[in-house]
């Protein structure tokens, strides 16, 4: 799942896709990557992860996702949920 917004990160309106990581504890987490700077997006509220409901309710198979592998300085067990 793709969509087209400015991102916080890098300033640019550009495409984000929709990707899950997982936790040192095995957590699934799912958010927006910018496709242009390859970091994870916040919303509007400040989190980075959506929650599982939500993406069930739009339609999203989130065994289907691609997974992002981090790069370094990012910690995905220190990252908010909106």
């Amino acid at each position: 799942m793709k969509k087209t917004t400015r991102c916080k990160n890098c300033e640019t309106q550009t495409e984000h896709r929709l990707y899950k990581t997982i936790s040192t504890s095995g957590t699934v987490l799912v958010g927006w990557v910018c496709l242009r700077c390859n970091s994870w997006t916040r919303s509007k509220t400040g989190g980075y992860w959506i929650s599982h409901t939500l993406l069930k309710q739009h339609g999203v198979d989130i065994d289907s996702l691609p997974v992002k592998q981090d790069g370094p300085g990012i910690d995905p067990n220190q990252m908010t949920m909106f």
